[in-house]
């Protein structure tokens, strides 16, 4: 018959309860500082005997700039080298870090521009060339104010124009012809005091949008509903 075997300190609640015994009286020496502190001083770690890490947290964030320094293209090149493998979780921990931290992240954000300026330029030129419906939408603005339209808090914006073309499946709304290119008409001319919303704009080909000008609608038209999407 098999003994029974007492738990050992790799069984992981076998740890929490000597930790929870360990630390009744909330005190624990640093491995490296020799002071006796408080146990909220210490970081977890659940691979020790008693749950907590033998080093206290300033004594950690020290010994592991001073690792940093020793090793820095090492750290660098191991993180790059993480962050190309596990780019999901990269970006995840960045979208937690600058929720989080805001402010951080717009300094962060500010100083690298400020240190990488033609790098800066690039990226943006870059990220314009790959949205071309956010650049479209944008002059689509601009042109709408030239013209007088109203200023409104939810301006048609590059997704809702999308979903606009797609809701009228590509095709214009005067002559039914299914198109790549299709312009922004306004039911209510923004001369005449439309808005550039998605309440006020429809798909037309351009010959239709220029044959129509200012005028009412060619044909009876069903604006979209007041949807916002970022």
């Amino acid at each position: 018959m098999n003994t029974p075997q007492a738990p050992h300190h790799h069984n992981r609640k076998a740890r929490l309860l000597m930790a929870k015994l360990d630390t009744t009286t909330n005190l624990k020496t640093c491995y490296r500082c020799k002071q006796s502190l408080d146990i909220s001083y210490f970081h977890s770690d659940v691979s020790r005997v008693d749950g907590l890490n033998p080093k206290c947290k300033l004594c950690t964030l020290e010994t592991s700039k001073d690792y940093y320094m020793r090793h820095a293209a090492q750290v660098v090149k191991r993180s790059i080298e993480w962050a190309r493998k596990n780019k999901a979780k990269k970006n995840a921990s960045t979208r937690r870090w600058r929720a989080a931290n805001p402010e951080a992240a717009r300094q962060a954000v500010a100083r690298w521009v400020q240190e990488n300026p033609e790098k800066d330029k690039a990226s943006r030129r870059n990220w314009l060339r790959n949205h071309p419906e956010w650049v479209a939408a944008r002059q689509a603005i601009a042109r709408a104010r030239r013209k007088g339209a109203q200023q409104t808090e939810h301006p048609l914006t590059a997704t809702e124009w999308l979903y606009i073309k797609a809701a009228y499946d590509h095709r214009c709304v005067y002559c039914d012809r299914k198109l790549q290119r299709l312009t922004q008409d306004h039911i209510i001319p923004v001369s005449k005091g439309g808005k550039h919303t998605i309440e006020n704009v429809v798909p037309a080909c351009a010959s239709c949008n220029s044959r129509k000008g200012v005028k009412e609608p060619l044909v009876p038209v069903q604006p979209m509903l007041a949807l916002h999407f970022a």
